[in-house]
């Protein structure tokens, strides 16, 4: 899977990145990764953003999740769902901007 190979990937990496992998046969379905480069996912109604500052989202969305370093997250237009650099799922909070 998609997800499986990013984890295997970044386990190799040894730089800062903030990394989104999309496959061209399912575009809908994207996997970011984070380690020491800001990434944040805006969620909206019917669609999720990514962007690396939530400034450049607020013109389609106020609700911000902020990927902590060795997160990674699958995202499609309904769902996110995020591991921490050991595989587990977890939830991260959901921020409102006031900005």
């Amino acid at each position: 899977s998609r997800l499986e190979s990013v984890k295997k990937a970044v386990k190799q990496l040894t730089v800062a990145y903030g990394m989104v992998v999309m496959d061209s046969l399912h575009p809908e379905h994207l996997v970011a990764a984070r380690s020491g480069s800001p990434l944040v996912i805006g969620l909206g109604i019917g669609e999720n953003f990514l962007a690396s500052d939530q400034l450049a989202l607020l013109s389609v969305t106020r609700r911000f999740i902020f990927l902590e370093e060795g997160d990674i997250a699958e995202i499609t237009r309904r769902t996110v769902d995020i591991y921490d650099t050991y595989g587990n799922k977890v939830d991260r909070e959901v921020h409102e901007s006031n900005l």
